[in-house]
């Protein structure tokens, strides 16, 4: 979790993640992506691991993780309803 939420990790991506029968190296979305793919037999993890992403991201201000979390967020929203109070939580900051 804190690889992928942490802003500056994010350009060592493309150099460090990639499959040798694949063109191109993987983004951090991309892995956040493919991570999110992996627990789709199991909702409730999916759903913890969606949740703290969103929460890294909004903390650290990091548009490009936002939109890819809330791209799986969206997804799991399909497949799951009832994750939707969790994803919908109010979490401003408090005064």
């Amino acid at each position: 979790m804190e690889v992928l939420s942490d802003p500056s990790v994010r350009p060592g991506f493309e150099a460090i993640w990639y499959l040798p029968d694949v063109e191109g190296a993987f983004t951090r979305e991309d892995v956040v992506s493919w991570a999110a793919h992996l627990l789709a037999g199991a909702p409730q993890t999916a759903l913890v691991f969606v949740v703290r992403l969103i929460d890294a991201a909004r903390r650290t201000g990091d548009t490009l993780l936002c939109r890819a979390v809330l791209d799986e967020a969206w997804q799991l929203l399909v497949v799951q309803p009832s994750a939707a109070a969790a994803l919908l939580a109010d979490r401003r900051r408090p005064a």
